[in-house]
């Protein structure tokens, strides 16, 4: 049925599932269970979950960067311009920064890499078409805050 090695349908199921959790965060359609903590987030129908089993943050990280490697193998294939490619045409549109992060990604079955750039205190993120390396947006990450003691960025 499908053209992947033995093993890849199971990784690529895996990191679907990791990338959906990383990727599309609880948003307004999830509600709290009744025996849900409340926090003191200022968005309505915050909450945290507590659950029996606890993993650290390493094994955590772990799962995420297994999954993200699983679904970049699956997508790499269909690329036709390598990730220093990628990341040097968005380097074009933000002289001066460096690379954060370059990202294979399919939005709505458009294979793009995403690449976040930094210089001092901008970011900008930047998306290059896969396929002939073409620019296709980029926009500039506000910070709106400084984040808390103990943050840690999803994705970045």
């Amino acid at each position: 049925m499908f053209p992947f090695a033995r093993g890849t349908r199971l990784k690529l199921v895996l990191a679907s599932a990791a990338l959906t959790v990383v990727m599309f965060p609880f948003g307004p359609s999830v509600s709290a269970h009744e025996d849900a903590v409340p926090t003191d987030r200022p968005h309505p129908g915050a909450f945290s979950l507590v659950s029996s089993v606890k993993v650290s943050d390493e094994v955590a990280a772990r799962a995420v960067t297994a999954a993200r490697e699983a679904y970049h193998q699956v997508l790499a294939p269909y690329a036709k311009i390598t990730a220093d490619q990628a990341r040097q045409r968005a380097l074009s549109t933000f002289p001066g920064a460096i690379v954060r992060d370059a990202v294979l990604q399919a939005i709505r079955q458009n294979l793009v890499y995403i690449v976040l750039l930094e210089k001092e205190q901008e970011r900008r993120v930047v998306w290059v078409d896969a396929g002939d390396g073409k620019v296709l947006a980029s926009r500039d990450m506000v910070r709106h805050h400084a984040p808390g003691p103990g943050h840690r960025p999803l994705m970045w």
